[in-house]
């Protein structure tokens, strides 16, 4: 009797994870329809606010968020790389999204602004949680999402507009981005849907009494998901099990690369207990062409213990990684070392810069090798 009672207790739960590993992989491939996406332009419909109710202070059904890079060109600026961001709501999950600094509001209430440079060996960051109702305006028609006093993102494909400040700094960042190729990270109707618009970029920034022309290459990105709560107490039983059992619950890395020969794309990999959820790239050659990548694995070469600000625990984080990944016939491959101090956005999320040597191989002919700046996230709970 034993035995069965054991084969049950061990088998059934089992069973449970190897239908859901099998499972999950063919519903994403179903319903997911980022790989037959056009990538010639970007419809008003996905860049636009999916989630914008007719009241702010209604209780929205999901958020949207849009993000912008911009790698400079021009060695003689001091700053490395800018991203910038603003949500209309927190992605629902204690670590990712850092609680301990609402101000008094739900995070059904808060309209996330963000402000990260990498400054030659500094990593600055701005991040406010603000009341949508009083400090988001948003329009329908036209993309144009602002929050009072302190920035905008607005424009339509292929041209965007970005204005950020940091009031407490003096700093202030105007860039207009001309895109010109698509990567769909994702689009599950009504779920989840990522895009990111890569192109080139100029404008301004001020650091205090200094102001800098900008030139390079960037990307602009819009992401929108339906939240209907948070996903704390769904992964609380899990959490307990880690204390018990050694293993990931959630491992996240984005790589966003930028290379001087005409190189750009990147890759995601977002995993949950063992389970691919994302496992997909994409790169653009100088000459316009495309390459899907696929299978691909990180490797942590060095890992490196950071502090958070939130917790007493410091948290491994990868100072050199290398990426692997299957690429239309050929292979392509990557080396990666953090460049500027990270910035610990959450107790266990982490935005960063990077440089990076990489080759593409394909039989036959010459290997093509790549060299560049890159901007990547990293979590693993």
């Amino acid at each position: 009797m034993w035995i069965i009672i054991v084969v049950v207790i061990v088998g059934l739960p089992l069973a449970a994870y190897v239908g859901f590993r099998l499972g999950a992989g063919r519903l994403l491939a179903r319903y997911d329809r980022a790989l037959q996406n056009g990538r010639d332009r970007l419809d008003p419909r996905d860049e636009l606010p999916r989630y914008l109710p007719a009241d702010l202070a209604t209780r929205w059904p999901g958020w949207d968020g849009w993000y912008a890079l911009a790698i400079p060109r021009d060695n003689g600026v001091p700053i490395k790389a800018i991203r910038v961001s603003m949500m209309t709501g927190l992605y629902g999950l204690d670590g990712i999204d850092n609680y301990q600094e609402l101000p008094g509001l739900s995070p059904f209430e808060v309209v996330e602004y963000l402000m990260m440079l990498q400054i030659d060996s500094t990593s600055h960051l701005f991040r406010r949680y603000l009341p949508k109702q009083t400090d988001l305006a948003m329009r329908r028609e036209q993309l144009l999402v602002s929050v009072k006093d302190w920035g905008e993102i607005s424009g339509q494909w292929p041209d965007y507009q970005v204005q950020m400040r940091d009031p407490m700094a003096g700093i202030e960042v105007s860039l207009t981005y001309a895109a010109k190729h698509l990567i769909w990270w994702a689009d599950l109707p009504r779920l989840f849907t990522y895009v990111a618009a890569f192109g080139d970029i100029q404008g301004t920034i001020s650091l205090g009494d200094q102001e800098y022309a900008l030139t390079g290459e960037g990307s602009f990105e819009h992401g929108f998901a339906r939240k209907p709560f948070n996903y704390d107490g769904l992964l609380k039983p899990l959490r307990g099990l880690q204390k018990l059992f050694r293993f990931s619950l959630i491992h996240y890395h984005y790589n966003l690369l930028i290379s001087p020969d005409g190189l750009h794309g990147g890759m995601m990999l977002a995993q949950g207990v063992g389970v691919d959820f994302r496992n997909l790239g994409g790169l653009y050659f100088a000459d316009g062409r495309f390459m899907r990548l696929s299978d691909i694995a990180v490797e942590d070469v060095e890992l490196e213990e950071l502090q958070s600000r939130s917790s007493a625990l410091p948290v491994r984080f990868p100072k050199t990684w290398r990426v692997r990944a299957k690429a239309d016939g050929g292979l392509f491959e990557y080396s990666a070392t953090r460049e500027s101090p990270p910035a610990h956005i959450a107790r266990e999320m982490i935005y960063f810069d990077f440089r990076f040597t990489g080759t593409y191989r394909e039989r036959g002919k010459p290997d093509l090798p790549f060299t560049g700046h890159g901007y990547g996230e990293y979590v693993r709970i």
